[in-house]
């Protein structure tokens, strides 16, 4: 059952549905209360912040609770027996039912006492504190110390739970401390009762250190002789004295502090060696970190020259490739001015041989002319002229001249066959014609 929570109060109500039914039934209006002991002791308050408002929230509900008893005027009240403010409010309660029709029928006021115990080490203090609650209000129920019964008045009711609380602790403390107080069980009026109590108090802590000293001496003889006892069975069970043991322990001390000695020695070396070897690794690793800085410039130069390379040869490949395909295209061109050339060389060759057909037409015509001319003047019995016998033999001239040069001057082929000779022939004309 958890601490300090609402859950630890169990409250229940019997409805009255009317007036009629409430003159019969004595039960009407009833209300059964059960407060657990463990919800009116703020025993963490202060030092558990949760346990502070779970306990915080169980009184609002207890409260709560004791409000809505202190307005019902009809059943007794089993009331938990303590010195809190819930048990203030409830004993109100209780005293306002002495009025009550009912109080001659019913009997006495039924009592059941819930016990909450833990099986578990970490909570003997709480159930130390229920078992103790228990005790008290068994003791009050049982023997008879006051009347626990609803005639009881509220001032005498107090001072008997007073009384039989204040005897429960100082039974716990006699029991636990071994505690008496001077005052337990006594008759007269004591005066100065702080300065008593302080006293005793004083008293049970010397006699609490005196005794724990006692015990302490005590330990330590009897650990002495124990002591004794075991080293002198060691002694008989080794065959070696004290003295030799302790003897033998120096010379090891001696050999430990030497072979320490030694150790430290070494450890100096090693680390001086360490160093050594560090500071050779710390210039070695400072040279690379230099060759590596060193090394950057000529890495980012070369990565520039190869992307430049790079470049260049994707431009070279660009290239090749305009090449092969200019290649073609030249080729195909080629192909077509091919064409085309035969076309024209055709061409001409039908101009040429056009040429030289009008030329020869033109040359078998200028004879045939002059020969008509001569059969004239022989019709006529005329003589041709000095002047017509010069022209007649200059024509045969030229066109003589004409037959043996015109297959040289209008070849057939586009391209002479030797450039040299056609310079020849073109001069050979120009001469020919110049006279």
């Amino acid at each position: 059952m958890p601490l300090y929570l609402p859950d630890t109060v169990v409250l229940q109500l019997y409805r009255d549905d009317g007036e009629a039914e409430f003159a019969g039934y004595m039960d009407a209006n009833s209300l059964t209360f059960v407060a657990l002991g463990d919800a009116e002791r703020p025993a963490l308050c202060g030092i558990d912040a949760t346990a502070q408002l779970h306990h915080e929230g169980a009184q609002r509900a207890l409260v709560s609770a004791a409000g809505i008893v202190s307005g019902i005027r009809r059943r007794r009240l089993c009331i938990a027996l303590g010195m809190s403010e819930l048990s203030h409010l409830l004993r109100r309660a209780y005293n306002t039912e002495k009025g009550n029709r009912s109080n001659s029928i019913t009997g006495s006021t039924e009592k059941v006492l819930l016990a909450h115990a833990f099986s578990d080490a970490v909570w003997a203090e709480e159930s130390f504190h229920c078992l103790s609650t228990t005790c008290r209000v068994g003791n009050v129920v049982s023997t008879g110390i006051g009347s626990a019964t609803r005639d009881l008045a509220v001032d005498k009711w107090r001072l008997d739970q007073d009384i039989m609380e204040l005897r429960g602790e100082l039974m716990i403390a006699r029991t636990v401390y071994d505690y008496r107080h001077c005052g337990y069980e006594s008759n007269r009026p004591i005066s100065g009762i702080k300065e008593e109590e302080m006293k005793r108090v004083n008293a049970i802590e010397s006699n609490r250190e005196e005794a724990r000293k006692w015990q302490l001496s005590v330990f330590c003889e009897r650990a002495k002789h124990e002591a004794e006892k075991m080293i002198k069975k060691l002694e008989q069970r080794g065959g070696a004295t004290l003295d030799e043991l302790e003897r033998t322990l120096e010379a090891k001390k001696r050999e430990s502090s030497a072979l320490q000695a030694d150790r430290e020695s070494r450890i100096w070396e090693y680390e001086h060696t360490l160093e050594k070897i560090r500071t050779r690794k710390q210039d070695k690793e400072s040279a690379s970190e230099r060759l590596r800085q060193a090394m950057q410039q000529p890495e980012q130069e070369l990565s520039l020259r190869q992307s430049a390379i790079e470049t260049r040869e994707q431009q070279l490949e660009m290239v090749q490739l305009d090449g092969a395909r200019g290649r073609e295209a030249i080729m195909r061109e080629r192909h077509s001015i091919e064409v085309v050339r035969r076309t024209v060389r055709e061409e001409r060759r039908r101009q040429r041989r056009q040429w030289i057909h009008q030329i020869k037409e033109m040359n078998a015509k200028f004879p045939e002319q002059a020969r008509l001319l001569a059969e004239e003047r022989k019709k006529k019995c005329e003589q041709a002229t000095a002047k017509e016998d010069v022209a007649e033999r200059a024509l045969a001239a030229d066109i003589k001249m004409i037959e043996e040069y015109l297959p040289k001057l209008i070849s057939l082929e586009d391209i002479p066959v030797n450039p040299e000779e056609t310079d020849i022939i073109r001069r050979q004309f120009d001469e020919v014609f110049t006279q």
